[in-house]
């Protein structure tokens, strides 16, 4: 994850940038049709002037704060198979990194619930398997939700 992280940091944050600016282009012309209407308030997205910098921060405050797992054959080989069944994220054909870091995470999830963890992290790691279990069914197998 750390490589992925730091070979997709700059397109992200170029990418952020640019959906800001095409956000910010699109309230001053919906600003200037209200005015044309004699609208008397504008929206305001100062707000976002420093988004970016501060999603960078958070993030290195996670990677802080995250810990290195080591490779795993048992992990690979789940990987792959959810590469090639395909089942989400991953699709025939296509790099098989994100179905490691979904299967590493599913992995310590199982461990920290073998080990009776009740943490938040632990608890996130669970819905985080539980939404992966879900999202990886055939979408006539989901449960409804009211």
């Amino acid at each position: 994850m750390r490589r992925e992280f730091a070979e997709n940091r700059p397109k992200v944050e170029q990418e952020a940038t640019q959906a800001l600016l095409k956000l910010r282009e699109r309230v001053i012309r919906a600003n200037e049709i209200d005015k044309a209407f004699e609208g008397t308030s504008a929206v305001d997205l100062s707000h976002f002037d420093d988004h970016v910098q501060r999603a960078r921060a958070v993030v290195a405050d996670w990677m802080v704060a995250s810990n290195t797992v080591g490779p795993s054959r048992a992990i690979a080989d789940r990987a792959f198979a959810r590469l090639m069944a395909p089942r989400t994220p991953g699709k025939r054909g296509q790099s098989m990194k994100h179905c490691v870091v979904i299967e590493t995470y599913l992995d310590k999830a199982r461990l920290g619930g073998a080990a009776g963890l009740r943490t938040r992290s632990a608890g996130f790691a669970s819905f985080l398997a539980l939404s992966m279990s879900i999202a990886s069914r055939p979408t006539s197998a989901r449960p409804t939700i009211p």
